[in-house]
């Protein structure tokens, strides 16, 4: 029997950044030729990779051992634009009370991989294919950043700017 004080925090970032910024770390310690969009989608498009970006089935594997009340799923996005929000939640599920202290301050950048380089539109479209059903899966059960993700990939692919 799994030990029922466990507690599991689930992070997921948008699918595209994240395979972006992968890239660009990978770039950076010489593993990846990020020079071209070509290059940049090959690797973003690795099993290993996309294993990091699989939600929905790591949210299946996770469901099928621990029960939903050991499990928070958050958003990457929530810690970069509304921090003392998402730190109330994840205190209030780890049942921890909050102490009276300052705003949650964040530095500017908090994941600085991709060494601040856009994403080119042309990885977005790509990428935005692959993960959209993905993404739409998450749209299913969670509201906020999975919405705008489904938005933004679909803009992208009818040929709108992301």
């Amino acid at each position: 029997r799994m030990n029922d004080k466990i507690k599991l925090i689930f992070v997921m970032r948008d699918p595209v950044e994240r395979a972006w910024s992968a890239v660009n770390n990978a770039a950076k310690k010489g593993a990846a030729d990020a020079s071209t969009v070509e290059g940049s989608v090959k690797r973003a498009r690795e099993s290993g990779a996309v294993a990091r970006s699989a939600y929905a089935d790591t949210i299946r594997r996770l469901e099928a051992v621990f029960p939903a009340s050991q499990i928070h799923y958050c958003f990457f996005d929530d810690l970069r634009d509304k921090p003392e929000a998402l730190t109330a939640d994840l205190l209030s599920f780890l049942d921890v009370e909050p102490v009276p202290a300052a705003p949650v301050r964040l530095p500017q950048a908090v994941n600085v991989a991709a060494g601040s380089k856009p994403i080119p539109i042309e990885f977005s479209r790509e990428m935005a294919g692959d993960y959209l059903p993905m993404v739409r899966d998450l749209c299913r059960r969670f509201d906020g950043p999975p919405q705008r993700w489904r938005a933004r990939y679909e803009k992208l692919l009818n040929g709108s700017a992301g």
